[in-house]
């Protein structure tokens, strides 16, 4: 269960790596509606992040294998059938980003996609000419208010333009780009498969700066305040200031991480891990404060904000969690 558990009103939207996508009762974890996905074709799971809208649900299916099908879905919130389905051959592993009415994502194809929300109809197509029959999660996008930003599996970023798809500038960094992109006032933080953080111009796509890491770096990095927190192999994080210049702390667990997105809840980051715990990190020092139990790789973290308090937790063997933080 990859994909993050997504919150709204009385109910919790589950999306599994069995290809179903599920409405349970945010209080009592009953079902109200379930939809498989493999109906429409294909061996699917789901990966990305789900949004949310007042009648909607969105979110992509991915099959990585040649002949595999996915799709990208708008579901009705209220019966859990599709408004619309488009399909994409292998499918798309990457979050799908949902700005002024349009949708952007990238295929497993190494294809970069904007679509109509209303409708499903294609707004432009980039090819990056990148894929690889490996598939590789290929990193998922950056929208920006003028730009998107996209990471190839042959370490090339491209800067498109998000109303046309117009590439305006790219850049290799001569490895896989293996985290999510994120923003950094005006610059691009990439990890890639070589162990190194890089630092570009959003502008124009040049080298501000770059760091090396003692693992590969994945997931989405993580902003706390003016220092950056990524996620590493071999158990490692750690905490950079937001030009790479200094590490504020290193830290290191004795178990492989297993969500790649690793939640900030006040002062404290939360992280899953195949040993089956959650990590409650310090993000002044990387000190683990508490650590709990939940039975199976915690591959996706949701913190519901609000009075509630609530952590709901996936699990790689299909299992969901709901706990308060404050207990």
């Amino acid at each position: 269960m990859f994909s993050p558990p997504a919150v709204a009103g009385d109910h919790v939207f589950v999306a599994s790596c069995s290809g179903s996508l599920f409405d349970l009762e945010r209080n009592t974890g009953e079902f109200v509606w379930a939809y498989d996905t493999r109906q429409d074709g294909g061996r699917t799971e789901f990966h990305g992040t789900s949004i949310v809208t007042q009648d909607s649900i969105v979110i992509a299916t991915d099959d990585r294998r040649p002949e595999g099908v996915g799709h990208v879905y708008v579901f009705d919130r209220q019966t859990g059938e599709p408004r619309w389905k488009r399909r994409f051959d292998v499918g798309v592993m990457t979050d799908v980003v949902l700005v002024d009415g349009t949708l952007y994502f990238a295929t497993l194809r190494e294809q970069v996609v904007a679509l109509e929300l209303s409708t499903g109809k294609p707004v432009w197509t980039f090819d990056a000419g990148s894929a690889t029959e490996r598939f590789f999660a290929t990193s998922s996008p950056l929208v920006t208010e003028a730009q998107l930003i996209f990471g190839g599996i042959d370490g090339t970023i491209h800067a498109l333009d998000r109303k046309t798809g117009e590439r305006t500038w790219k850049r290799s960094l001569g490895a896989r780009i293996s985290t999510a992109l994120i923003e950094i006032d005006g610059k691009i933080l990439a990890g890639t498969a070589d162990n190194q953080l890089h630092l570009l111009n959003a502008a124009d796509g040049k080298t501000v700066a770059s760091r090396d890491l003692p693992g590969l770096p994945f997931g989405r990095p993580l902003k706390t305040g003016d220092d950056i927190v990524v996620l590493m192999t071999g158990g490692n994080v750690v905490s950079i200031d937001s030009e790479l210049a200094a590490a504020r702390w290193e830290a290191k667990v004795d178990t492989e991480w297993a969500s790649f997105r690793p939640l900030l809840v006040g002062g404290t980051i939360l992280v899953g891990a195949d040993n089956g715990k959650v990590y409650a990190l310090s993000a002044n020092s990387g000190n683990v404060d508490w650590s709990q139990d939940f039975n199976g790789p915690v591959t996706s973290l949701t913190h519901a904000v609000g009075e509630s308090d609530e952590l709901y937790v996936g699990t790689s063997n299909g299992v969901i969690f709901a706990t308060r933080l404050s207990q």
